[in-house]
């Protein structure tokens, strides 16, 4: 491995470090309950049977969805893996740890729960249809860490007008 830093006069490789504790880990990211389950009541309210109304109730006003569900506080952090960091393209697999990574920053920095996404996808239609499938789960889309090749046609005609309100792309400017 490839000494990274020096920290108070002690060697410190971050590459070995980062492996032991994505590993002890199993990750760096988790979903927690708002509540806990821990009565039948509670069950009844927040799945079946009460979860029933809030369903009636979104499908009937799904302007108001972000009043009743997850979409008014999380983002899907999404990547095919073909342009991360100084890494170029190394697929989906190592494109997770970089988002799992993104997303930490979202939670720690602004309290905004982000999912990693990751896209076995290897085009630009590809990405806009996975994109467009997943989309009413999330409040927001942060596409990273795309090739500049694909970048382009997801900013183009009809892309445009379905991205544009929705999405955040930043990290998006590598050549393929």
């Amino acid at each position: 491995m490839v000494l990274l830093s020096k920290y108070r006069g002690y060697d410190m490789d971050y590459g070995e470090l980062s492996l032991e504790k994505h590993k002890a880990l199993k990750g760096k990211i988790e979903l927690a309950l708002k509540d806990t389950l821990d009565t039948r009541e509670k069950l009844s309210i927040y799945y079946t049977p009460g979860v029933g109304a809030v369903s009636s109730y979104v499908a009937e006003h799904p302007s108001e969805a972000r009043e009743y569900t997850w979409l008014n506080n999380t983002v899907a952090v999404i990547s095919d893996g073909s342009a991360v960091l100084g890494l170029g393209n190394i697929g989906p697999y190592g494109a997770l740890p970089v988002m799992e990574g993104k997303a930490m920053l979202f939670k720690y920095f602004a309290n905004i729960d982000a999912i990693p996404i990751i896209l076995d996808v290897h085009s630009a239609d590809g990405i806009v249809a996975a994109v467009k499938a997943i989309a009413p789960s999330f409040g927001g889309i942060n596409l990273e860490d795309i090739a500049r090749l694909f970048v382009l046609k997801l900013k183009s005609g009809s892309n445009k007008r379905f991205l544009s309100p929705l999405c955040m792309m930043t990290n998006m400017v590598r050549p393929l």
